[in-house]
């Protein structure tokens, strides 16, 4: 199965509203994120787009094409983060503030051994 084929079939699974799946992505939510998460491949390799903003907007959170995920948080600068560089994959919860509060992370190693690290995700099942 391709990378694309098993993101396609698996990613409605994390959110519930947050993820589309082309060719069901908005055009204009789409085209805020190609400019957002400075993406220069062409728009038909977009294979899904997690919306992490308030209003809808698609300019934070995750976007996957058949080769790399690229991830931006708030108003920093997205990251680029190609497949095959990646080592390792795990899912944290820690307890937070007064211990009633979890703190849900994905850390993605890379092969030369740098990170990414994801969290604050609105209505995202890190788990899956």
């Amino acid at each position: 199965m391709s990378v694309s084929a098993y993101l396609r079939e698996n990613l409605r699974s994390i959110s519930s509203k947050n993820v589309s799946v082309a060719p069901g992505i908005d055009e204009k939510k789409l085209n805020n994120a190609l400019k957002a998460f400075a993406y220069n491949g062409l728009p038909g390799n977009v294979v899904a787009l997690f919306d992490n903003t308030l209003f809808g907007t698609g300019k934070d959170g995750l976007l996957f094409t058949g080769e790399q995920v690229i991830y931006r948080s708030g108003f920093a600068d997205p990251i680029h983060f190609p497949y095959e560089d990646i080592r390792s994959a795990k899912y944290t919860q820690v307890h937070t503030g007064s211990m009633d509060k979890l703190e849900h992370t994905l850390i993605f190693e890379r092969k030369d051994n740098s990170q990414l690290v994801i969290k604050d995700l609105s209505d995202c099942n890190y788990a899956v």
